[in-house]
């Protein structure tokens, strides 16, 4: 179990003077109980004083306000503090699971100190101060108390620890009645995108995006790998990252501040480590560029790739794969999808037998007579593509009663008339010169 606020003893000073202090302090107007309450709030501190004999009755309740002993200096000064030290490695060690409790008033806190222990004795005494104001409310043999605040308060408990030596100790937390932890806290962003813009050896400018509408963020703070990388204004939503290094996975974090200084709840994206995504190209039944693949509009077309592992099915970008409108190059070989599957909706499976990834793109029938650029971006930046021709599908019969088929683009979509098509023929391809009339039903005049 963790222990944010004490890992160790509490903190002490130890004070050696000749003389006695002013109850409210003539500078400050500092008071007995302004001190005692500071004391637990930074940790709490133990207060020591070294002083005359005859001043030790004075500073005694300084001392037991804040778990602290009087220790008395005979002359011997150097033997004095040798004894304040020997007592401050001796004393307990007091800690809390928390450093800060949240309920509702009616609601029970359980406070657990059974961590606690001393270094040369046994603890036979806990005494627990539930509102923090000096005075203990309850003792007990038991390392575990538990309290019901009945109003809204916020505030200091402690609970003090006495060992078989009579040696003593405390740690403090703070409570909070009525209040929960994220209260005044900007929410976290949601839609945390970390897309690299450039990147050279292995080191990337990143573009780090991300949306929110919480009024209280007055700045963003942005870290790489847990560590602050900078801020930007409250309005922003975008900011690029220069100098990002991707030998591993980079975690990418934002988190919005308040105009006070309180920290919201972060929100993080990983970046992959760059290039660990071995693409080995599309595969059949799709060619990859520069040759352009042939295909009924609206079919599902299985798109195939592999990255060299299995790398889960998280491995698309946001908004990956998508396709654009392309020109149709008149001058490209086509080559007809040897197979397409039954039209569907979209999705990505991958194979353990083969390490084949199959992406199932479903193609739209509006697409017919153009040409689209299928892309695929991966999580770590990188853009594969693909191009397809939706042209018109044609069939003419060959000398010798033998099919010969293949997909015209429109002239109209073309910009001129001339154009080429792809066909198949014995099992062999050869492009046939075409004159392709621009009307509606796409009527095609073909030439030997």
């Amino acid at each position: 179990m963790p222990y944010p606020r004490l890992t160790e003893r509490a903190k002490a000073a130890v004070i050696l003077t000749d003389a006695t202090y002013h109850d409210p302090g003539r500078v400050d107007a500092s008071t007995l109980a302004s001190v005692a309450k500071r004391a637990l709030e930074i940790d709490p501190v133990n207060v020591y004083p070294i002083v005359s004999s005859g001043a030790a009755s004075f500073y005694t309740e300084s001392a037991e306000a804040t778990t602290g002993q009087v220790i008395v200096n005979d002359g011997d000064t150097s033997a004095a503090l040798m004894s304040a030290l020997t007592k401050l490695q001796t004393r307990s060690v007091v800690l809390l699971p928390h450093p800060d409790y949240y309920a509702q008033p009616g609601q029970e806190i359980t406070f657990n100190a059974s961590a606690s222990y001393s270094p040369g004795s046994t603890l036979v005494k806990y005494d627990w101060d539930y509102n923090g104001d000096g005075t203990f409310d309850e003792a007990t043999t038991n390392p575990i108390a538990k309290h019901t605040y009945s109003e809204v308060a916020e505030g200091l408990m402690q609970v003090r620890v006495t060992d078989a030596n009579g040696a003593a100790s405390n740690a403090s937390a703070f409570v909070h009645i009525g209040t929960g932890p994220d209260a005044g806290r900007p929410a976290a962003p949601t839609n945390v995108t970390a897309v690299p813009a450039s990147s050279a050896d292995g080191v990337s400018t990143v573009q780090v995006s991300w949306e929110s509408s919480d009024p209280a963020v007055y700045r963003w703070g942005l870290t790489v790998d847990g560590i602050p990388a900078g801020m930007v204004e409250g309005a922003s939503d975008t900011v690029s990252i220069t100098d990002v290094h991707r030998e591993t996975d980079v975690e990418i974090g934002v988190v919005g501040f308040t105009k006070d200084g309180l920290i919201g709840m972060a929100s993080t994206v990983i970046l992959p480590t760059e290039g660990r995504y071995a693409f080995t190209g599309f595969t059949q039944p799709v060619d990859p560029l520069p040759t352009v693949n042939a295909v009924a509009a609206g079919r599902a077309v299985p798109i195939k790739f592999g990255l060299g592992a299995d790398f889960g099915l998280g491995i698309l970008s946001a908004g990956s794969p998508s396709s654009v409108r392309a020109g149709c190059d008149t001058t490209a070989v086509l080559d007809e999808v040897e197979s397409s599957v039954t039209a569907g909706s979209s999705s990505l499976t991958y194979s353990v037998g083969n390490g084949i990834y199959t992406y199932v793109w479903k193609t739209d029938k509006t697409w017919a007579g153009t040409c689209r650029m299928f892309q695929l971006t991966l999580d770590n930046g990188s853009l594969h593509e693909a191009k397809f021709n939706f042209g018109t599908q044609v069939h003419r019969e060959s000398p010798g009663s033998e099919r010969v088929q293949g997909f015209l683009v429109p002239a109209h979509e073309m910009g001129y008339e001339e154009a080429n098509l792809a066909i198949t023929h014995n099992r062999w391809r050869r492009l046939v010169p075409l004159v392709a009339v621009a009307v509606t039903d796409f009527n095609v005049c073909a030439r030997a």
